[in-house]
This record gives structure tokens, sequence and C-alpha cells, in this order.
């Protein structure tokens, strides 16, 4: 009855609710599981569960678990909110929890870490227990406390569910039989039933099918099942209980892994109680707080990387939403397959928010967050296809662009990422293995970690081999690049390296898995083991096995303890090497069918498919049927479960319990792994099916790729498909190695035979080498294209086309680029030029002509005409449109306005192409310029909002983005660009046209609020938030704008800490462009104009038109040339020089233009001018009325900036012309109140220092 009375505690420390995991226990890292309601529970008969506070004397059945939708299993039909971030009542804690039956290490009360040893009954061969005290001890372990905080740190990954019911022994069965127990079969998770009157228990299956199974039951509360199950295999007495082991000896990482989760929460919670919404700006990007946490566990294979990341699991379950998901990079993965851990961590996301959140509209929020980028999303992660995504599902054919596929990549992601934050949080992803992570996965985690937008708390853990990273790696490369960013964008960065068990630590772990409680009996063999296995906990675990392997290590059933003899061990095990080696030995005992099918796998990568191994095993001998092969795979792959060699992770999915176990099983026999591969691979190729084969691309070629060495028509082909599907990925430099070997596998004739594959192969070889910046690789393949006589321009216009792209937004050579824009379309026979030297006279009429022909249109006239199709035509109309770019970048304004009129004229006569609507807004801009003809530049940007309807959405966010940055803002009220800019923002990052995005979010973040008045510590912190972004994009004419100008804010805001531009960290080339020098120039202007109005006006004097000879069309040359004015009219009146009036005087002219042309934005500059060219002239009458208008138009308007300066200026004018003091001095007051309100502390210094004698 010992043995009997051990099974009935053993099935209750794992069936009991709350302690899912009891004792330490890991589960499988590929899929999320959601925390159960920990409520009193109901028996399957309706009797009440005991008190928590009662002894457990239930009896057992084992039974199938009915599943509960999300909303019934807590009680409501309202699904739990993610935040508040609040520990449930039952899930929170004070002090610590312990098993005092297993040795795991619990936090006490003081934060601190004990450990106490196993109370069960153990044995060796100098100490042994009466049946009395194990049925005494099998009674105490029924005395466990519900739960675990920690995971299992040295045992394999714990099967998932598995097609075979296993059962107890016969002889244990029928004990429980006649002991009154009622056995079922073992189906899915055991139940704890409590004891009703009879003493009798029954369980309760559920009626559900299959299929509802899978659709409500969380993917965790599935593996249940096969949890239990593994731990069943550890019931009977003589089996090591290498599943009941905890965390041993690794107290300090543990707390420090759950501080830093605890310091994300703590600031999440921050968050919520200090809500800061409504003080933020209407378009405010994102909140006060980020809240991430990106941390790294390091050590050697074997010690337990992985399960000290699953030590915070039961902590993020611990709140209602939270999900603890993980992916793992594939030891054959050699940098060409992208995004492969991320793409099985975010599968895994998505499954579980389809279980959680199934009556919510989940599938709109993510169709309107990633947009177009849908289509390649579910190429690389199919769960995003199971849902009904309606919206915006278009593919991505751009090619063009490379940078532009690229960001919007990342926008992709980082969306997905916000969508499923807000759900499923808080959110803790573990990255396994990123020693063999490829670089795109590394950039990702980059781009997650430094999302400021997205407020949710995120937690990254990677964990990676330390001895197969060096400092030249791309992953410390990529840490270190993170360090740097860590203040910048708010995220705390925790490094934690694991070492391997002390002697004290392997003893208490052989305690733990022979049920020893007096360490002294097992120290002779833990000082053994120390030394075989150096404290490796893997390494230890296989030792353990071998030694009961091979006899060295039995349990005695007449003894009822384990012995050993420690001379014979040390004998037998003097030659150990490592755990290969162990693990080799045991797969050696298998059949040979099984070493076999474990070879196949492991080609297969970490995680592999049962209908493939399917394929694989059929074609050792096609003569067999179907049906036979199905039958014997799946008893090969149940026999190499049982040796938990590896372990279901989803419908028809396996995966290795531990990457050395594949590691082992790869290197299994002396055959040439290279053979092999290329075998498999070859195979897969030809018998897969298309949506297989498509799936497992780079899989395949990888294989085939490591075993051939030849030229091959058919794998070239491959690798130009896994090099586009690559390119399409934003993956370049896989994208780049596979178009390498696909052009190594062309035969010497392939011009003749194969030349569009051939110049497929070349042109993205070349793209991608552009893009890496290998220059003169790109020309080695350009040149082999060009020598080839028999292609025409068009087809070699995707390989003209991405040259010109680098140049401009890659290298930032825009001239340059310009000009190979213009030979590329003269050898498309479109000549744009009639001669350089009549450009600027060519570019005038073209206008004009182009203008005219506009407004003399039917207004209906681009709805009616059709969309070009023509290929060329269209390849025409992007060169033309990116002449337009490059030639307006490098300052070249006559050829970017002939471009831009040609572009137009093209669609005019050839139908509306994708840049048509653009080109309008662009127009409308320099119709700004040029003739400054508000009228026109409304119309001619309803004509390019009307295009753009018929467009559709392609370049819709540049086309706004062009329409408000550059002209609407002069021909309608400035305040009313906000709205349209923030779009235009979304949609541009939306497109991966970044470029423009960061315009959009420069002008209605800095610029605009700016020229509002805005408040400047709020709109700081947003411009802030902003500049963050733009030096992100890395676009240099982005950072220096943005930097320039928000320095000013910064210096006026808080001249205590004032830098000087000139101070700043940019790069010296940077400094020559039109950009910095327009930018510095307005900046520095400003900052004068609220501190020292003098030098404001000599600079003024002294520079001119400079800002509009550098940026002609931006907003900022409004408030510029107003402010200009003002300091030349105030320093005329004080020193009645000629230079000051009559350069005031001419910029008011300028002013008064641009008010009867229509501008609305001017009205109150030109009251202010007229007050103070009236002043000059002691118009003390007309003075006095445009003074008291202007101030209260400001006031209105809120202008916190121009009301105070009106006030300043009338409060001058009234002491030096009127002589009224007493109205001086309110307005004196007024302008230092308005100054405090716009929060310009130094001005009002200043102020109160110069009139303090009133």
């Amino acid at each position: 009855m010992a043995s009997i009375t051990g099974v009935i505690s053993e099935l209750s420390s794992i069936s009991e609710d709350s302690t899912y995991g009891v004792e330490g226990e890991d589960l499988p890292p590929s899929l999320p599981r959601r925390r159960r309601s920990r409520g009193n529970q109901s028996s399957a008969s309706g009797a009440e569960s005991n008190d928590a506070s009662e002894p457990v004397e239930s009896l057992v059945s084992i039974t199938e678990e009915t599943p509960q939708p999300f909303h019934e299993e807590y009680g409501t039909t309202d699904l739990p909110p993610p935040r508040p971030f609040r520990r449930s009542s039952t899930g929170s804690r004070s002090g610590s929890r312990r098993d005092n039956d297993t040795g795991i290490e619990k936090e006490n009360s003081d934060g601190e870490f004990s450990k106490s040893t196993p109370k069960s009954g153990g044995s060796s061969t100098t100490a042994s227990a009466s049946k009395e005290e194990q049925e005494a001890d099998g009674n105490q372990t029924q005395e466990e406390e519900k739960g675990s905080d920690e995971v299992s740190n040295f045992s394999q990954n714990t099967p998932c569910t598995t097609p075979f019911s296993r059962e107890l022994p016969s002889t244990q069965q029928t004990e429980l039989r006649q002991s009154g127990f009622s056995l079922k079969p073992i189906t899915d998770v055991i139940v704890v039933q409590t004891e009703p009157e009879n003493g009798r228990f029954s369980g309760e299956s559920s009626n559900k099918s299959p299929d509802e199974d899978c659709l409500l039951t969380p993917y965790t509360q599935r593996k249940r099942s096969s949890v239990a199950k593994q731990r069943l295999a550890e019931l009977t007495i003589n089996k090591l209980k290498i599943h009941s082991m905890g965390l041993v000896g690794r107290s300090n990482e543990v707390f420090t892994l759950k501080n830093c989760f605890s310091r994300m929460m703590s600031q999440s919670e921050d968050d919520c109680e200090n809500d800061t919404a409504d003080a933020l700006p209407k378009n405010s990007l994102v909140q006060s707080h980020v809240n991430k946490e990106l941390c790294f566990i390091r050590g050697f294979s074997g010690v337990g990387k992985t399960r000290l990341a699953h030590a915070l699991e039961q902590e993020v379950e611990d709140y209602d939403n939270g999900v603890f998901v993980e992916g793992k990079f594939d030891m054959n993965n050699t940098g060409e397959r992208p995004y492969s851990a991320l793409a099985k961590a975010f599968g895994a996301l998505l499954r579980e928010l389809r279980i959680r959140h199934q009556n919510d509209d989940i599938a709109y929020l993510i169709g309107e967050a990633i947009g177009s980028t849908v289509g390649a999303l579910i190429s690389l992660i199919p769960e995003l296809g199971e849902f009904d995504l309606q919206y915006h599902t278009t593919s991505w054919n751009d090619t063009s662009d490379l940078n532009k596929s690229l960001d919007r990549w990342k926008f992709a992601f980082r969306c997905l990422t916000r969508v499923l934050s807000s759900k499923l949080s808080p959110l803790v992803i573990v990255l396994d293995d990123l020693q063999w992570a490829d670089m795109p996965s590394l950039e990702m985690i980059q781009h997650l970690i430094t999302d400021i937008q997205n407020t949710n708390p995120l937690m990254i853990i990677g964990c990676y081999r330390s001895n197969e990273v060096d400092s030249y790696s791309v992953l410390t490369i990529k840490r270190n690049d993170l360090q740097g960013l860590k203040t910048k964008y708010g995220f705390n960065i925790t490094d934690i390296e694991l070492e391997s068990c002390q002697p004290n630590d392997v003893n208490e772990i052989i305690m733990a898995m022979m049920s020893i409680d007096d360490p002294s009996i097992s120290k002779d063999l833990a000082d053994l083991c120390f030394k075989r296995t150096m404290g490796n906990p893997f390494f230890l675990i296989e030792f353990m096995k071998m030694l009961q392997r091979e006899e060295l290590l039995s349990f005695s059933l007449g003894l009822t303890k384990w012995i050993w003899d420690i001379a014979k061990i040390e004998e037998k095990t003097v030659s150990t090497l490592n755990v290969a080696m162990l693990l080799q030995a045991r797969m050696r005992d298998l059949s040979k069918d099984v070493q076999q099918l474990l070879q196949l796998a492991t080609c297969l990568g970490q995680i592999f498919r049962v209908s493939t191994l399917f394929v694989l095993w059929r074609m050792r001998d096609v003569s067999r049927d179907e049906d036979e092969v199905v039958d014997e795979v799946t008893l090969l792959l149940a026999e190499a479960e049982g040796e938990m060699l590896i372990e279901m992770c989803g419908d028809n999915m396996y995966q290795w319990v531990h990457d050395t176990v594949q590691e082992a099983a790869l290197q299994l026999d002396n055959h040439d792994l290279k053979s092999l591969q290329f075998w498999v691979g070859r195979q897969l190729l030809h018998n897969l099916d298309q949506a297989l084969m498509e799936e497992d691309l780079f899989v395949v070629t990888d294989l085939i790729n490591g075993g051939n060495e030849k030229e091959d028509l058919e794998f070239a082909e491959l690798n130009l498909r896994a090099a586009k599907k690559a390119r399409s990925l934003s993956a370049f430099e896989a994208s780049k190695i596979y178009a390498e070997k696909g052009i190594d596998m062309l035969p010497s004739n392939v011009w003749e035979t194969e030349y569009s594959m051939a110049l497929e192969l070349y042109t993205i070889g070349t793209q991608m080498e552009l893009i890496s910046g290998n220059t003169e690789k790109a020309d080695e393949y350009s040149n082999k294209i060009f020598s080839q006589e028999t292609f025409s321009v068009t087809e070699t216009f995707p390989l003209r086309i991405a040259r010109a792209w680098t140049l401009s937004t890659i290298e930032s050579k825009h001239s340059e680029a310009a000009d190979y824009v213009v030979q590329l379309l003269e050898d498309l026979d479109y000549k744009i030029l009639w001669h350089p030297a009549l450009l600027a006279a060519q570019a005038i009429t073209v206008f004009k002509r182009t203008v005219k022909k506009i407004k003399n249109l039917p207004k209906d006239f681009f709805k009616a005409i059709g969309r070009v199709t023509d290929p060329q035509k269209k390849a025409i109309s992007d060169l033309l449109i990116l002449l337009n770019y490059s030639a307006g970048m490098s300052a070249r304004i006559m050829l970017s306005v002939l471009s831009v009129c040609k572009e137009i004229e093209f669609s005019m006569k050839h139908g509306i192409t994708d840049n048509a609507a653009r080109s309008l807004s662009i127009l409308a801009a320099f119709v700004n310029i040029l003739q400054g003809d508000y009228e026109t530049v409304i119309y001619l940007n309803e004509c390019a909002f009307a295009v753009q309807d018929v467009i559709g959405d392609a370049n819709k966010g540049r086309t706004m983005e062009g329409a408000w940055v550059n002209s609407l803002t002069w021909a309608k009220p400035i305040a009313s660009s906000l709205t349209p800019l923030a779009e235009a923002y979304a949609l541009c990052l939306r497109a991966g046209q970044t470029d423009f995005a960061m315009w959009a979010l420069q002008s209605f973040v800095v610029v605009i609020p700016y020229i509002l008045g805005k408040q400047l510590k709020s709109s700081l912190e947003e411009c802030e938030k902003a500049l963050k972004q733009i030096e992100e994009a890395g676009r240099a004419d982005h950072i220096v704008s943005t930097t320039n100008v928000v320095q000013m804010m910064r210096n006026l805001h808080r001249p205590d800490n004032r830098q000087s531009l000139d101070s700043l960290d940019i790069p010296e080339s940077w400094k020559s462009t039109k950009m910095y020098i327009g930018s510095a120039h307005y900046a520095r202007t400003e900052e004068l104009f609220f501190s020292d109005i003098e030098a404001a006006a000599d600079l003024s004097l002294e520079s001119g038109n400079l800002l509009f000879k550098c940026l002609p069309a931006t907003s900022i040359n409004m408030i510029h040339k107003f402010h200009q004015a003002v300091s030349l009219y105030a320093m005329a009146g004080r020193t009645k020089r000629r230079k000051y009036k009559v350069a005031a005087k001419r910029l008011r002219k300028i002013i008064q233009k641009w008010s009867k042309a229509g501008n609305p934005n001017v009205s109150h500059y030109l009251m202010i001018l007229d007050a103070e060219d009236a002043a000059l002239r002691k118009d003390v009458t007309v003075a006095n009325e445009n003074y008291q208008k202007a101030i209260i138009y400001a006031g209105r308007t809120g202008e916190m900036h121009h009301a105070g300066m009106f006030n300043e200026r009338y409060a001058e004018f009234l002491l030096d012309v009127c002589g009224d003091a007493e109205e001086a001095k309110y307005r004196i007051q007024e302008a230092i109140r308005y100054y405090e309100e716009w929060r310009a502390p130094g001005k009002v210094d200043e102020m109160q220092e110069k009139y303090d004698s009133l």
C-alpha cells in the first residue's frame, strides 16, 4: 500500500487546478498559456470544493475535462480588459511559497531565497525507509501548497499532447481498483474531484467536438494532458523524478528576472493611476512613459537558460490577460531564414488572441493597423490568415525603392505588436538561441523595443550560448547598439549570466530526483556526478539516465531505496566526454528505424511537420502503401517521444526537447551530412504540395544549397524564388545570399538558354548589393547584364531604377541621381530637356502652360480619363517623380518644376498614373512659390484629391503631405492642417514612405504648434518624441531641420540649460546642405527675437532672404518674415536709422501681398506691422487701434507668444511715444502673463529686469 499511497499523493499534487506547473514544472516553450480562474471549483458531481485550509483527502479520477469558453471561465460575458494592470485577488502574493516536499527554492517575505530538502522517502546503500514511513510521507505530500513560482531548470521540455493513451502499470491499476478507485482512460487532462458522501468518484467527459475544443480551449490548457502524462511516468517508485525538480542554485538570477518584470509593471500601474491623456495634445504621439524591458540570458548549452526564463511565466499569468510566449531560432538557420523565431512567437500570440477575444472585432483592428502589409505578413505568419482580414489586403509588389519596403515591414511588425499587446497584456516574449538569429530578426527586436508609440508593457527575453558569441558577432554588435539607445527610447537592458551548478546544487538535484531527504546519503554520488558533468544541469540529467540504463543506479524494491556502487560508477564512466555522447548512446539503443527517422527530422529544423516526415519516409520505398507508411511513422514518433527526445507542440507538429538533442541526432551516424541534407531537400522539392512548398521554401532551399555544388537550372530557379520571397520580407541579406547562390548554379550558356532567369537573378543580386552598400559587387552584376545585347532598356529598367533610388535615398547623392534619371529617360526615348542652358526658360514656359491647361479643363476631366497600364509608361512616370524629388533635394528648382509639369502632362495625355495626384499637389506648391496665387493653389489641390479618389490608396499619404506641408498651409487656416497631416503621417508609414511620413510628422508636431504659439513645455514633450522617430528613420534632412528647431524651443523654455546650435552633434557633411543652412538660420532668428531683438534685426539685415532661398515652400517662412519685420521696426524706432526702416517696410509689403492674395494666417501679422509703421510716423490713433486689435486676435486664437510680444511692443510705444506709464505698466504685466503661460521663463526674467522701475 505504500506505493499506492505514493501514487495517490502524486496524482493529487499534479491534479490541483492551481498547481499547474507545480514544483517548478516547465512547459513546452512554443505555445502560450492563460491563467485559469482561481476561484473555488465545483466537482463533476456538483459537490463543493474543500476549503484550501483543509487536508486533501480526496480520491482521484482520471478523466477528460470539458474546456470552458473564456467568458464562462471568468464568470462573465465581458472580456477582462488588459489594463489597468493589477494582480487578481487570488493571484496576489505576499512573501513566498515553497513546496516543502521538492526542495524548490522559494522567496520569503524579506525577498530572500531559502532551500529545503525533500521529505519523501528515499534511500541509498546506507539508508532505507520502512513502509510505514513511506506511507506517512506519501500522505504528507498531499499537503503541498498550490502553485509554484519557479519552473524546472534541468529537465527536457515536457511533451505536448500525444495521440496515444498511456495507462498506469497493470499492477498499480489493480491495487487502485481494489482500494475503491474508478479509473478512466487518460484522454485529456487530470482533474481532482472532491469527495462526495458515498466516497466514490466519476469523471465527466466533454461533449464538445474536437473542433470546438480547438477553438475554445487555450493551447496551454490542452497541454495539461501531456504534462500530466509525463508526470505519471514518474509515479512509480523506481523512476527518477526528473520532472519534479525545481530551480536549484538560481535564486539570484530568478530575483533579477522577476525584478525586471516588476519594474515594468509598476511603471504601467503608475501610468494607469496618473493618466495624463487629457493633458496631451489631440495628435499626441505617445503617452508620457514607455514600459519595456529587454533581458539577455547567456550561458553554455544546458545550463538552464530557457528554464530560467520560464520562471517568469507564473508572474505573467497572474494578470488576467498576461501572456508568455516563446520562439526559438533553429540551429540549421545560417542567416537565410528571416524572422523564424519571431514568426513562431507571433503565431502563438495570434492563436491565443483568437481564443481569448472571439467576440471582439480583432480582424478589423489588425486590418486597419497593418493595412496593405497583411499579404506579406500572412506569408510569414500563417496564423494571421485565420482572421477574416478584409481591409487593405493587397500584397507588396513595388521593388523600386527597397528602403520603402524595409520601412513598411518594420511598421507592420510594430502595428501588429501594438494590437496584440493592447489585448494581451502584459506581454512577455522569449526568443531562444539568439546565437543563431538572422540580422533582420535582430533589427526587428530593436524596432519593437524602441517603439515609443506602443505604451503597453512589453518584455523581450533573449537567450543565447555565450561560448558561441564573440565580440565581433552580429548579436554582440546589435546588443551594444541597443545599449546606446535605451535612455533615448525609455527601455531597460538587463544581462544575466548563468554558470554551471555547484557541488551542493548537484547534490540537491540528485536528492530531488531520488526522493532523498538526507544530503549525506547522496553526497558521494553527487561529487562524482559533478566531476563527470562539471555541474551542467542538462548533462547531469542525461548522466543519471545513463547510470540507470546501464544498471549502475537502480531502485531496490526489497529495500525500497536507490542503490549504487560509487567505485563501479567511477570505473565505468571515466571516459565520458560530453552530453552529446550520452544522448547518442541512448539513441543507439533504439531501433534502427527510429534512428533514421530522427536523422531525417534533424534536417527539418527545431520544429517539424509530421506530414513532411511521411513524405520522406515513403520516398525510402515508394512501393509501400501510404497508410502503412503513416502507421509506421506514427509508431516511430511515439517511441522517440517516449524516450523524451521529441515532443508534440501542436496539431501535426513536433519539436526537439532541447537543441542539444537535435545536435546529437544530427551526428548520430558517420554519414555524409551534406548528402543527407541534399537528398532530403530534393525529395521535398519534388513531392511537397504547392502550399507546403511555399511555406517551407527557405528550409528546402537551404537543404539543397548545403549539399549541392553543381550547376543546375532547377536549383538556380529555386534560389530565385527564395531570393524574391526574402526580398518581399525585407530580409535583404538573405535575399542577397540566395541570389548569389542561384547565380553560382547557372550554367555558362544560361544567357542563350534561360536569359529571363539569369536577368532576374542578376537584377536581384544587384539590388541587394546596392542596398548593402557593396557597390563594387553591384557593378560586377550590372555589367554582366549590360554586356548582353539581347536586353532592351525596359527589361533592364528595374536594375537602373534601383540604382537611381540608391543614389538618391541611400547615398543622398541627389544631384547625381537627377542626372542619372535624365539619362535613363532619354534611354527610354523620353527627352525631357531642350538644352541644359535653356533649362530656366523651358521650366517657366512649361510651368505656365501646364497651369493654364489644368485651369481650363472640365472639373470631371481626371475622373473621366483611364489609368495607365503600359509598363514602360509607368516606368517613365516613376522616373519623373524621382527626378522631381532628387532635383528638389539638391536645390535644382527649375529642373524640379520642369519634371513635375512633364509628369502631369504625361498623365493628361496617356492616362492617370499612381503619381498623378502627388504631382498636382507639388505643382500647387510651385504656384505658391512662384505666383502666390492661393486660389489656384486650392484648385490644384482639389484636383489632386479628385485624382487620388480614382487612384485609391496608392501614394495617398504622399499626396496629402505634399498638399498640406507645401501649399495649403498658405491658403487655408494653418490650424486646419493638423488633422490631415497626422493622417498623412500614418498613411505614409503604412506604405513604407518614411521620408514623407517624417516631413508630415515634423510639420504637425514641431513646426505648426510653434507657429500657433502652443505652450512650450507640452510642445517640447511631443517634439522630443518626434525627434526620436526622426532620428531612428536616419534621414539627414529630417534630422538636421528638426534638431535645430527643437533646440531653439529648448533654449526658449530652459535658458539656464541653453546650448548653441553650433555645438549640436551634427556631422560636418550635413551642415553644408540647404536644409541645415535654412533651418539653422530660422532657429537662430527665432531665439534672438525673444531674447535679443537688436541682434535679431542685425541678423535679418545680414541674411536677407536666406530662408526662402533654402526652403521656399515651408510655412515657417510666414512667421520668419513677420518676426524679421517686427525686429527691424523695433530697431528703426529705437535708432532712427534708415536701413532698419527700409528693410522693415519691404517685408511689410510682402506680407501685405500674402494677405491680399487670400492668406488667412497673416491678418494679425499685418495688424501689428501697421501699428509699428504708424508708431514710426507717430500716428497715435492708427497705432493704438492696430495694437489693440492684434492683441485681441492673438488672445482669442491662443497664440501666447504673439499675445505677449504684441503687449510688449504696445508697452514700448506707450512709454516712448505716448508717455502713458500707467497703461504701459498694465501692458507689461499682460506680456509677462502671456510669456509665463507660454512657458518662456527667460523672456519673463528679461522683462521683469528691464521694467523693474514700473
